[in-house]
């Protein structure tokens, strides 16, 4: 893991999260880009790789999310251009220096979330925790 102080990214979600979501339901986490003295930045267009991990060690079970699925749900009017979709989770991107990491969960649970950058020249390719503290509910 990275030090938080010391990478372009706020170690905390920001502003409107759904890190509570119900099983097999769509819940988000944003986040805000940093530069390397810490300011916010006000541009997007940076690459993420999200990874998202059981606290208990145990295997993670998503859903996988569409494109048209998170814009109808937690990025609403962004351009499908912005957003980036694994199988396990999808990024948006805000073009303000936030961006929205939705997921789906089929196991109620706790969850730690972390991204890597692969365009940040502090911190290509290290991981970051943003949350560690996603809890999905059963239904």
């Amino acid at each position: 893991q990275v030090d938080a102080a010391k990478t372009t990214l706020v170690k905390a979600a920001i502003g409107d999260n759904n890190l509570n979501p119900e099983e097999n339901s769509i819940g988000f986490l944003t986040f805000q880009e940093r530069d390397a003295l810490g300011r916010r930045k006000g541009t997007g267009g940076m690459v993420w790789t999200p990874a998202i991990a059981a606290a208990d060690g145990g295997p993670v079970l998503a859903n996988s999310l569409t494109v048209l699925q998170v814009q109808s749900s937690a990025c609403s009017g962004v351009p499908s251009s912005k957003i980036s979709c694994s199988s396990t989770v999808c990024i948006c991107d805000l073009e303000d220096g936030t961006y929205r990491m939705p997921f789906s969960l089929s196991q109620k649970g706790r969850y730690i979330f972390s991204v890597a950058s692969a365009s940040a020249p502090i911190n290509s390719g290290a991981s970051v925790v943003l949350s560690e503290r996603v809890y999905v509910r059963a239904r």
